[in-house]
């Protein structure tokens, strides 16, 4: 019954367009994982430099543990990054801050001692700055 379901169809020469997907469920301990599979991967991308598939063909192979380590250590060399530059904006931004109430301290101290020799008591100017901010 299958044969005759695929009778009119065209069969295109084995391995041309081919995308190749290469899955296996292996237990075990990580090394044995990594030890067991690269192997498996070489052999399947010497089947395509040897001509076994097309030069079209698209093979995607992986080990799951090496793909963990290189998803762990992208993502934490990007999380690095991004808690280095939020560290650095925010010591900037306090450093702005800090700067601003140090200079108007010292423009507001030229002031403060105007009013003090007009006749403007210590503890009035305190409650004054304090009112201020």
């Amino acid at each position: 019954m299958r044969t005759e379901m695929y009778k009119g169809v065209s069969s295109a020469p084995a391995g041309e367009n081919l995308t190749l997907h290469l899955g296996l469920d292996i237990t075990g301990s990580e090394t044995d994982k990594i030890d067991f599979g690269t192997p498996v991967m070489e052999v399947v991308k010497d089947l395509k430099k040897n001509g076994g598939l097309s030069e079209n063909s698209w093979i995607t192979s992986g080990i799951r543990q090496q793909e963990y380590e290189s998803y762990y250590a992208d993502n934490g060399s990007l999380l690095f990054i991004g808690i280095f530059l939020g560290s650095l904006f925010l010591m900037g931004t306090a450093m702005i801050i800090y700067y601003k109430q140090i200079s108007e301290r010292y423009e507001d101290q030229k002031r403060f001692e105007i009013m003090q020799k007009v006749g403007l008591s210590l503890g009035r100017s305190e409650v004054l700055s304090a009112d201020r901010f």
